[in-house]
């Protein structure tokens, strides 16, 4: 969307009848089994747009992102940000470790499914990232998590102060859950979320590097639950029991 009087590039808006598998897809992709990803429902990625920005509380730098209807469509509407470009353009040692940490602690708790080098653009400092494209978050099932920063240098870096104050306060369990509920996150995704932020909590207060933590979260082979989802279904629901048995596994 650009500004009526200059126009400049001021938002960038996603109708939810836009999205992978909806009739007005531009790019005619017209089922999620195209893009080789599950647990999302056609038509509600708009608002995991909203949920990222509101789980990130500031800390990788997600712009704004808000609900928004024009046309008769209703969306998301997100601030344009400039950048240099596309991060899978440079290497990655150009970024500095605090953003890519940064972005790492945003997708481990918003269980990013689609975190490739063309959803993180590059500041136009030069070595800092913008996290974007969050519509396949907030899954309903694990199997499909994707980190492109998992093997970047910076991910084995220990977390900062601020890093750890982001995790020690970010709400977690049923908490999560129903903030994300109430934004229109589906009950099985929202409760998974708030799962994956209590052992994030634990992992980050025992000192795991985000790529520790990504090798966690994901499955070393298709068919087979990683350890995290192994965790969860041990807990059942009880978020104290999950704590422990976070600590216990991370040790």
């Amino acid at each position: 969307m650009q500004d009526a009087a200059t126009g400049a590039p001021i938002g960038v808006f996603k109708p939810s009848d836009e999205e992978p598998a909806a009739e007005g897809n531009p790019k005619g992709v017209t089922s999620l089994e195209e893009l080789q990803k599950t647990g999302f429902t056609p038509g509600e990625m708009w608002r995991r747009e909203i949920a990222a920005y509101a789980v990130d509380r500031g800390l990788a730098g997600v712009p704004e992102t808000v609900e928004f209807t024009t046309g008769g469509q209703k969306g998301s509407l997100q601030a344009f940000r400039r950048s240099q470009g596309e991060s899978w353009d440079f290497l990655p040692a150009k970024f500095n470790k605090e953003c890519v940490r940064r972005v790492a602690l945003l997708d481990l708790v918003i269980l990013n499914c689609d975190r490739h080098g063309g959803n993180m653009l590059v500041s136009e400092e030069g070595d800092g990232l913008i996290p974007i494209d969050h519509g396949l978050c907030f899954p309903s099932s694990l199997e499909d998590l994707d980190f492109e920063w998992q093997l970047w240098p910076q991910s084995n870096t220990p977390f900062d102060a601020t890093e750890r104050r982001w995790a020690a306060t970010l709400p977690a369990g049923g908490e999560l859950s129903a903030a994300l509920q109430r934004m229109g996150i589906d009950t099985a995704s929202a409760d998974l979320a708030g799962c994956a932020a209590v052992v994030l909590k634990v992992g980050v207060e025992m000192g795991r590097t985000a790529r520790a933590l990504a090798s966690f979260w994901r499955r070393d082979k298709p068919d087979e639950p990683s350890s995290l989802e192994r965790l969860i279904t041990e807990a059942n629901g009880d978020s104290t029991a999950l704590q422990r048995l976070a600590r216990d596994a991370l040790t």
